[in-house]
């Protein structure tokens, strides 16, 4: 069975027959050249995460949410080609596209701590920096990192890590394909 086929078997189908919920990715187009001219041709609804101004100067480089369906063209590529290349990050929540993104674009930005109180790009879609970042949260920080938010995915090396955020802390589950 391949790695898109237990994806789908074993997230994708329990998460809408059971749970009422979606799973999405948040595509990070600017690790491949290839990703944002596949998504724009695509005939696949997708949401950019950063505001106005940067989605039309940096269309190529932003982070997108989509929606994965099963027998879809779109989703069925990136799952079958996208293994191994952290491409981004999956996520399964119930609550509504808008408002994934709304709470989603508030993490893009970080203050720093430093003699300037800098503002960096947090780009917590990076599965190797998402697999980083949660284990350090506290309670506060899980719960509103999650928000909306069911659980968060990220794959590395073939292997998926489901992160919960289970009564303020982080619990990760390996989803062994």
């Amino acid at each position: 069975m391949t790695f898109r086929e237990q994806f789908f078997n074993k997230l994708i189908i329990p998460a809408i027959e059971k749970d009422n919920s979606s799973i999405y990715m948040i595509l990070d187009t600017a690790h491949d050249e290839s990703l944002y001219p596949k998504l724009l041709f695509s005939e696949k609804k997708y949401f950019c995460l950063f505001n106005k101004k940067w989605s039309e100067e940096l269309p190529d480089v932003a982070p997108y949410l989509i929606k994965l369906q099963q027998d879809e063209p779109l989703t069925n590529w990136l799952l079958s080609q996208g293994v191994g290349k952290h491409w981004g990050i999956y996520l399964k929540s119930s609550a509504d596209d808008v408002f994934i993104v709304k709470h989603l674009r508030q993490f893009l930005k970080v203050k720093v701590e430093d003699e300037n109180y800098s503002t960096l790009n947090f780009r917590f879609y990076d599965p190797r920096v998402l697999s980083i970042y949660l284990p350090t949260c506290n309670e506060e920080e899980l719960n509103i990192f999650f928000g909306p938010i069911d659980c968060y995915y990220a794959e590395c090396s073939g292997t998926i890590t489901g992160y919960t955020n289970v009564e303020g802390k982080i619990h990760e589950e390996k989803c062994i394909f």
